[in-house]
Order: structure tokens, then sequence, then C-alpha cells
């Protein structure tokens, strides 16, 4: 079992997921700036990656095929996002 610290100000994990090969694990947080924090699993407490999302995260997601790529969503947006790049694609969907 490994042992893992959001970083100060976070809240409280609204999602979580594990990257297909046990890579990475990813935990949606419910601070003033909603964001995905990467950690990896087999590394150190912090995490190693956070991308601010902006809009509360209900469901993560990771890819099957890539450890570096896992999808947030919520009402109205879905964001994918590259723990490799460290970009974020945002979109928006519905009304």
């Amino acid at each position: 079992m490994h042992k893992k610290r959001l970083p100060k100000g976070a809240r409280l994990v609204t999602g979580i997921s594990v990257s297909a090969s046990g890579k990475y694990v990813i935990a949606g947080d419910a601070a003033e700036k909603v964001s995905a924090h990467v950690f990896e699993i087999k590394g150190k407490v912090a995490p190693i990656a956070t991308f601010v999302i902006s809009a509360k995260i209900t469901h993560i997601c990771c890819s099957p095929f890539d450890d570096d790529k896992f999808a947030t969503c919520g009402k109205g947006h879905m964001n994918i996002c590259d723990v490799k790049t460290k970009k974020t694609q945002k979109g928006a969907f519905g009304k």
C-alpha cells in the first residue's frame, strides 16, 4: 500500500482512477482551483503533475492504451490530459 498526499489547500477527492499498467493514480480535487493530481504509484507522496480543470470533476478515466493520458468530466465539460506533455484539451458539450 502506498500513501499519497494532496497538495495544501485541497478539499476532497471527487474522482479517482488508476492507469492501465498501474503506473499512475489520478485524483480529482474540489479545491478553489479544481484540479486533477497525478501520482506515481511507486513514487513519492507528492503529485508529479497537476492539471487545473476549473470545473467540478465527477469522473476520471485513464486510457486503456496509453498510461500518460486520462480524461476528466463533469456537468457540461470533458478534458483530456497528457501527463508526458503536460497539456490539456478542454471541451464543452451540451447545455
